[in-house]
């Protein structure tokens, strides 16, 4: 969508195992089939997370919750759930561990729309947060 000179994004857990593992290997091959090149290993929220971005998005209500309490109050109004923007709605990203590739692909899905729910949103934003826009 034209910004990539503008956005810097990341990926981490609330919590602390896994850490500098690589991502699950189902969630590689979802990635790799939609030619999303991944490499990146894991790690955990930070609290200089909440001074070098302006969102931290929560994938479930238990990830909202951990990042609150991370985060303190300073910080709570950068705290979003993915899916709103998710232009099917919905609530809470499904933690697809426990289930088989479909799950995976749901869940592909799922952040696929709501991604791009959130870079119109920011898109939106930015055109109208700019000096001498009419927004």
């Amino acid at each position: 969508m034209g910004l990539e000179d503008q956005l810097n994004a990341d990926s981490c857990g609330t919590g602390s195992y896994h850490i500098g593992d690589r991502p699950d290997p189902r969630t590689l091959a979802s990635a790799a089939k939609h030619g999303i090149p991944v490499n990146h290993l894991c790690r955990q929220l930070h609290e200089n997370d909440f001074t070098g971005f302006d969102m931290i998005l929560a994938m479930d209500e238990s990830n909202k919750k951990n990042i609150l309490w991370k985060s303190g109050e300073a910080f709570s109004q950068k705290v979003w759930m993915m899916r709103a923007f998710d232009p099917e709605g919905g609530e809470q990203v499904p933690d697809p561990y426990h289930g088989q590739e479909r799950e995976f692909e749901e869940v592909y899905q799922i952040l696929d729309r709501s991604v791009s729910g959130l870079i119109r949103y920011l898109k939106k934003e930015m055109l109208t947060d700019a000096p001498g826009s009419e927004g």
